[in-house]
């Protein structure tokens, strides 16, 4: 009998705050508010007074647009508390209720650094490194969607640094890709504190694949795409990637093989209801 695959992120904290469990409900209250503090610090918001004043503080920028409302907001911060502090858990309802307002909050505070200008900006950073071959933009953010939740950037180098790491999955069902994002980070001589914040938030994800290799060598690529929890993954985000052009600092379709080829066979698929 197949495993049953335990969700991760915020989607894991949601299934613990509907837990019959107070354990668990409580430790997804805590976890959701440290992770809302994280969020706070990646987004560059004063650290002045308690995470609860600082949370309120943000509130007049674009959560008001997205339903929330401070008593919902001061309410949830009230549980939090309450859970950690005085061992009272409030009912699976509240928890959920709680965890999606800190979640929400997150959303909101990731629009200050997910978007286009900030993704030219880390790619410029990474495009310029040694022994980088390309570093393509894929996800929700080359689509050119305005919610997107993170910048998801496939490093493809000559085996300077990918060679230096095991393939792992870039799904965001990883056990922790934010500690992925990290490594690779460091590989680079990019481990700077914002960026590691922000791939602790989970709203940049970076990984690197040897480029002379993924595509010719048979056994490399098979060790990467095995590395995959989705089989389709190489072939889904090969549809809107885009290669960071550093002399015109802007993203464009890219030209490279085999995501060339790939976005080709995504298009026949396309056409005919497979994709």
């Amino acid at each position: 009998m197949a495993s049953v695959r335990q969700k991760v992120g915020w989607p894991g904290l949601l299934e613990n705050a509907e837990s019959s469990d107070p354990q668990l409900r409580q430790l997804a209250l805590i976890r959701s508010y440290a992770w809302t503090e994280g969020a706070l610090n990646a987004a560059g918001v004063a650290k002045r007074g308690s995470t609860a004043s600082r949370i309120l503080s943000t509130l007049h920028e674009t959560a008001w647009t997205r339903g929330l409302e401070e008593m919902e907001v001061r309410h949830a911060i009230g549980l939090r508390h309450e859970g950690a502090h005085l061992d009272e858990v409030g009912t699976p309802k509240e928890c959920v209720a709680a965890v999606s307002v800190f979640w929400l909050v997150c959303k909101t505070l990731s629009m200050r650094f997910v978007n286009l200008r900030n993704a030219a900006l880390v790619a410029n950073r990474i495009a310029a490194r040694s022994n980088v071959e390309a570093v393509l933009l894929y996800g929700s953010l080359a689509r050119g969607g305005a919610d997107a939740n993170d910048i998801d950037f496939l490093v493809l180098d000559d085996g300077t640094y990918s060679r230096k790491r095991k393939p792992v999955s870039y799904d965001s069902g990883a056990p922790d890709p934010g500690a992925a994002t990290i490594d690779v980070l460091k590989l680079l001589g990019l481990d700077d504190s914002n960026l590691r914040l922000c791939a602790t938030s989970r709203w940049l994800d970076v990984n690197v694949v040897d480029g002379t290799r993924f595509g010719t060598d048979d056994v490399y690529t098979a060790a990467v795409k095995k590395a995959q929890t989705d089989p389709w993954f190489f072939l889904n985000i090969s549809a809107d990637a885009l290669e960071y052009d550093l002399r015109g600092n802007a993203f464009r379709p890219t030209t490279r093989k085999p995501f060339v080829e790939l976005a080709r066979l995504h298009q026949e698929l396309a056409s005919l209801g497979f994709a």
